[in-house]
């Protein structure tokens, strides 16, 4: 046959009445448990301020001064992120600058290779119209003596 374990089924004894509202031992499970909420409460800010003094620097044990030195640390660090977040638009500035000198450059050097060429076709130019003067000059001269 089955048997439960369980501790509820076994206990015959009922729970606890709850005490009448007003009375004595009501007021004094309300101090209690009161009492317990405001421990703990006061456990949880403790830790709390043990877990900022740990991150501090240099942090004081005064709960006080690690309260104040934590909004100085924290004003320290927001600063420095302001600073860093500033550092970081002008670095974003300069490479914008960059890249735009970049490219002028670039088209630069492209203008200037294309002038080169423009400049060595007209050269190449100059040079074949130079001699075709030039022969028709010596043409002219060789002629000139045979029609006097």
């Amino acid at each position: 046959p089955f048997t439960c374990t369980c501790s509820y089924s076994q206990s015959a004894v009922p729970p606890p009445a709850k005490p009448a509202p007003g009375s004595e031992e009501w007021h004094r499970i309300r101090r209690d448990n009161h009492k317990e909420v405001e421990r703990r409460r006061r456990e949880n800010i403790n830790h709390g301020i043990n877990d900022l003094a740990a991150v501090i620097p240099n942090s004081d044990k005064n709960k006080g001064a690690i309260l104040r030195q934590a909004v100085q640390y924290i004003q320290t660090i927001q600063e420095a992120q302001v600073k860093l977040m500033e550092e970081a638009q002008n670095v974003e500035a300069i490479k914008f600058e960059r890249e735009q000198a970049l490219v002028a450059k670039n088209l630069a050097q492209a203008e200037l290779q294309n002038l080169i060429a423009q400049h060595a076709e007209l050269k190449r130019n100059y040079d074949a119209l130079r001699k075709e003067v030039d022969e028709a000059e010596e043409t002219k001269k060789k002629q000139r003596p045979a029609d006097d």
